[in-house]
């Protein structure tokens, strides 16, 4: 490590970050955990990661557990989605006809759940109140007008 990376104020602050957390484990049920390896995953690998993107995309035009199903098995359960085989076989069941209204009501919470981290409000008012906040506590972010 040269003299220069050695001062570097975010490489500071991510090995304090790091320091913190080492010996912690995440629980089993952490939620935040495992949106962190979904998102770890779908990253990772291109193909996983534009389908994902897509079908959240698309998500909310979805009004009835059956097309909600289609987009699932259009999306993930073609035979060129690089899913791994367990994924597909999991996915496949939780689409049946018996599960599929189950599986829509669990995507669509969690898919809302999930996009709070990144939409900043539904409207200006609220967008504004919340992009106060994270300026108040010193951090950063990067605006995007969705619709």
């Amino acid at each position: 490590m040269d003299a220069v990376s050695a001062r570097d104020p975010v490489l500071e602050k991510g090995r304090e970050i790091f320091d913190r957390i080492k010996g912690d484990r995440p629980s089993l049920f952490d939620r935040k955990q495992w949106e962190g390896r979904v998102m770890d995953a779908a990253m990772r690998d291109p193909d996983v990661k534009v389908r994902l993107f897509r079908f959240v995309d698309v998500f909310p035009s979805l009004a009835t557990s059956s097309l909600v199903a289609e987009h699932v098995r259009e999306y993930f359960l073609a035979r060129d989605a690089a899913l791994p085989p367990i994924v597909k076989r999991v996915l496949s069941g939780a689409v049946s006809l018996p599960a599929a209204g189950m599986t829509a009501s669990l995507l669509r919470r969690n898919i809302l759940r999930f996009s709070r981290h990144f939409i900043a409000g539904e409207n200006l008012e609220d967008a504004m109140a919340n992009l106060r906040r994270i300026w108040a506590e010193g951090r950063n972010v990067t605006v995007d007008l969705l619709g």
